[in-house]
């Protein structure tokens, strides 16, 4: 690779700014909407079916749509990630704009006979379409056609209508609530026994009434750090209420939802939700997604019985140590990753200081340097200064924390694939989950040069002032977990926009193999690189830290260390495994009811509770005499309200 300035110099596609307003989002969104109804009406006007083709009818469709997806994804990305809550509401109201036109869109009859007259034409003679373009027009027929198209009877078709459009409405404010969520529960210090000393002291000090607590927010990822640590169950049990509890506002909606999609799974006569999602995916049937998860559980069971017959007998210890009698104790969802911690602490004497072999950058630096390899890509960070210049005065990035990246393929003399970006620390509003965000797909212009994606990299690590982000053995997988992702996006070549939208029950595919490679020795050794050795300022942060009295540890885990991870690394994920199982069955459920009747009638929260107790093989709230709807964790469930819905079973293929 050649010198920055040069390679800056010779980038094809400027990075796209980031300086939209509440109303340049609003606007930006009505003008795509306009231009987008204006060709769909000039090609309803000009074609008629009997004379339909793939150039006078799909060509103007795809050509309007390649160009709507540069801003398209932004406009909805704001909602999720900017700090500005005016610039998220004004984001989601953008969203729910082009939501609503795209239902009035997919649902013309008129523009669906004459793609029904092309899809029907290119099956009676392929003539000389590519295989892309003939998927293309698959896949817009078949959206056509699921969004009520097929519906001839009035009554029923403006039941599919409103249905569409409320689902929409509910999946809107749900994420809305999940994303604005700003819930928590005050805790003393005593209470935080065992939570190490400096997550307390990054957390808002109470005053008042609540001098000598502090606020521990419900929101995830944030009480997973209390959960894990402290010695107390009564605090393990009241933070895990919290959070299963936090967004009482979504139960309501989150209930409606499930019904909405069974309406309208049955309107289009499907016999349920699940059958109509898996018709645009890869299993093509319910059956085959059911089947998959069963032989999956009977596979899996024995070794989570194991597990958590394991930290059962650890707590009993616990019990017995304080005091306690071995008969009364149960291992609850609360107690999993306490006893796993300290199972892993009996284990293995390096697990306690794993995570300072694992600072963040360093970590992403040379994780990109093996995913370089495979795929022969180069990752260049854009400076401030630089993206002070590219960007002409206007910012490239949401938040001064984001950092950029051009990439390029080495293969082909330095071929620019796209852009990257790295969003890694929680804040007000943003989205509280880890994942890779699409924010422009790519696609190949009119004359032949390519449009080049980007995409993000949105995390939520605890962020320090001056010390190093130090990243646990379950952080590194997922950050590599979801940089496979982000390099699937970039690398994504199609002619048309939309195809990078791949079927969902593949997504995630690449990245579980990805995350495979960490638990080769050689790949944990070549990653480990302890904190202190990356700077002067962190080796002082390390010697305060340890009193300066201790030697400084060595550079890299050693042999036998690495060899350790490595073979215990795939029984520790046993519970993140079960965890997904348990997840994609009450997917499953609530998505194939044998009548809408029975969806009605039943009870969520009690089945998503059984369910978790019988598949996890712990306790609930149930066991404590609150009954099985203890928790609402169908109410705080993010990923079957929107992306995954129907669709978890991925997680696990």
């Amino acid at each position: 690779m050649g010198n920055v300035n040069v390679l800056f110099s010779c980038l094809p596609q400027s990075p796209t700014s980031f300086d939209a307003t509440p109303s340049s989002l609003i606007e930006e969104a009505k003008a795509l909407i306009d231009h987008t109804r204006t060709i769909w009406d000039e090609v309803a006007l000009n074609v008629k079916p009997d004379y339909a083709t793939f150039e006078n009818t799909i060509i103007p469709i795809v050509t309007d749509e390649n160009q709507k997806y540069t801003r398209l994804r932004i406009l909805r990305f704001y909602s999720s990630t900017s700090p500005s809550k005016d610039l998220r509401d004004a984001s989601n109201s953008a969203t729910s704009m082009i939501n609503d036109a795209d239902m009035e869109l997919y649902s013309r009859v008129d523009i669906y006979h004459l793609v029904t007259a092309v899809w029907s034409g290119i099956h009676q003679d392929r003539k000389d379409l590519d295989d892309e373009s003939i998927y293309y027009v698959e896949k817009l027929h078949r959206k056509l056609r699921q969004n009520g198209c097929g519906i001839t009877d009035v009554g029923r078709k403006q039941a599919f209508e409103q249905a569409q459009k409320r689902i929409q409405e509910l999946v809107k404010q749900c994420a809305a609530n999940l994303h604005e969520d700003t819930s928590g529960i005050w805790l003393s210090i005593k209470e935080l026994e065992g939570v190490p000393e400096k997550i307390p002291a990054q957390l808002k000090q109470g005053e008042a009434d609540h001098e000598g607590q502090v606020w521990v927010k419900t929101k995830v990822p944030h009480p997973f750090k209390i959960i894990s640590h402290a010695k107390s169950e009564d605090t393990r049990r009241k933070v895990y209420y919290a959070m299963k509890n936090r967004l009482p506002q979504n139960i309501a909606l989150f209930r409606e939802l499930v019904l909405r999609r069974d309406e309208v799974a049955r309107l289009l006569e499907y016999p349920n939700y699940l059958a109509y999602k898996t018709s645009d995916k890869m299993v093509r049937t319910p059956e085959k997604v059911i089947n998959i998860v069963d032989e999956i559980r009977q596979r899996i069971r024995p070794h989570a019985v194991k597990v958590a017959n394991e930290l059962l007998d650890l707590k009993i210890k616990d019990a017995i140590a304080r005091g306690e009698t071995a008969e009364d104790q149960k291992l609850f969802l609360w107690d999993q990753s306490f006893y796993a911690g300290i199972k892993l602490q009996h284990e293995s004497k390096i697990r306690s200081t794993i995570s300072e072999y694992f600072e963040l950058y360093h970590t992403l630096d040379k994780l990109l340097e093996l995913l370089g390899h495979i795929f022969d890509t180069l990752f260049e960070p854009i400076t401030p200064e630089h993206q002070s210049l590219l960007g002409d005065g206007k910012p490239l990035v949401w938040h001064n924390d984001v950092s950029i990246y051009a990439v390029w393929d080495t293969r082909k003399s330095d071929e620019f694939l796209g852009y990257a970006y790295f969003d890694f620390f929680p804040r007000e509003g943003k989205y509280g989950h880890g994942g890779s965000y699409a924010t422009q797909w790519g696609f190949t212009q009119p004359d032949g040069t390519g449009f080049y994606p980007s995409c993000a990299l949105v995390m939520n690590y605890t962020k320090l002032d001056s010390k190093p982000v130090l990243l646990s053995l379950v952080d590194v997988r997922k950050l590599f977990h979801e940089l496979g992702h982000l390099h699937h996006s970039l690398c994504t070549k199609v002619k048309y926009a939309s195809l990078s939208y791949i079927d969902r029950d593949f997504v995630e595919a690449p990245s579980l193999m990805f995350e495979q490679f960490f638990w080769e020795a050689r790949h944990i050794k070549d990653l480990s690189y302890h904190y202190s050795y990356i700077s002067p300022g962190y080796k002082s942060v390390w010697l305060q830290e340890n009193n300066s009295r201790d030697q400084q540890p060595p550079a890299q885990l050693s042999d036998k260390d690495v060899a350790e991870l490595a073979t215990q690394g795939p029984e520790k994920f046993i519970s993140r495994e079960n965890y997904n199982l348990f997840s994609s069955y009450f997917d499953i459920l609530v998505h194939t009811p044998a009548t809408h009747e029975e969806l009605e009638q039943a009870n969520l929260a009690e089945i998503l509770n059984k369910l978790q107790s019988d598949i996890l093989a712990m306790h609930g709230g149930e066991a404590l005499g609150d009954g099985w709807d203890w928790s609402h964790g169908e109410s705080v469930f993010r990923m079957i309200v929107s992306g995954y819905d129907a669709g978890y079973y991925t997680y696990v293929l």
